[in-house]
């Protein structure tokens, strides 16, 4: 598993979503029971994880984990 994936399945992990929850295409809101104050809560962990700032603009099309490891991946952060 990519460094980036634990990583942010560990943000997870720290929000109390059980790790057979997290696929690909888990939704975020519909499959993993997040609302808007949730999801900001992870983008803050992202941030800090990944000591960087993740644009309104980019983090609002966050829909799975799926787009989040892709983002992740082509933004190429590393864990700090």
């Amino acid at each position: 598993m990519e460094t980036n994936t634990i990583k942010l399945y560990a943000c997870f992990d720290e929000m109390g979503i059980p790790s057979k929850l997290l696929t690909d295409s888990a939704h975020l809101t519909r499959d993993l029971g997040l609302d808007s104050l949730d999801v900001t809560d992870l983008i803050l962990r992202l941030e800090t994880i990944f000591n960087t700032s993740i644009p309104d603009t980019d983090w609002s099309s966050f829909q799975t984990i799926k787009d989040i490891k892709t983002y992740l991946n082509q933004t190429m952060l590393v864990p700090a």
